[in-house]
């Protein structure tokens, strides 16, 4: 997943350590991961989220055994869990196209017993056209149409169909 290598970088760049991405196929289960999204250590753990907490954009960071687990119920909100992660290890801020605060040098990165979840108050958050392009890193979303009936538009007789409201 994309924003997996973007994490990756911006980790190295925190702490001079680079991650090897390791997939489900490749897994040792005695090693320590940082396990994004729903991966095998993530179906062992049987941790459960509830997406009536949650939602489609909140997220869950925990530990389990030697490693810790960011999960969601979207790639948004797995993406959420490691920019939350990046800020709690490095002070990471995104503050607009190429431009974020990131503490370097960082030497001290622990295994904390993480138990967070992160359930945003407003699911559906966006941005004025001119920050769509960095939407995510502002935990907003990326379009600001929510689906109605599964079609995604901002107006459409889906929503008030004419054959029961145009009289009225």
């Amino acid at each position: 997943v994309s924003y997996v290598s973007e994490f990756v970088s911006l980790f190295k760049e925190a702490t001079n350590i680079e991650l090897e991405v390791v997939t489900d196929d490749t897994f040792d289960s005695s090693a320590k991961y940082l396990s994004v999204g729903n991966t095998k250590l993530f179906s062992d753990s049987e941790i459960e989220m509830n997406y009536d907490q949650l939602k489609s954009q909140g997220f869950m960071i925990r530990t389990y055994n030697n490693s810790i687990l960011f999960n969601g119920f979207t790639d948004a909100a797995c993406l959420n869990s490691l920019y939350q992660y990046l800020t709690l290890i490095a002070d990471y801020r995104y503050l607009g196209p190429e431009t974020y605060i990131l503490n370097k040098n960082v030497s001290d990165v622990k295994l904390f017993d993480y138990d967070i979840l992160d359930a945003p108050d407003i699911e559906y958050r966006v941005s004025s056209y001119s920050f769509v392009t960095s939407g995510r890193k502002y935990r907003l979303t990326d379009a600001p149409f929510i689906p109605v009936n599964g079609l995604n538009y901002h107006n459409t007789f889906a929503y008030l169909p004419p054959e029961q409201y145009k009289s009225t």
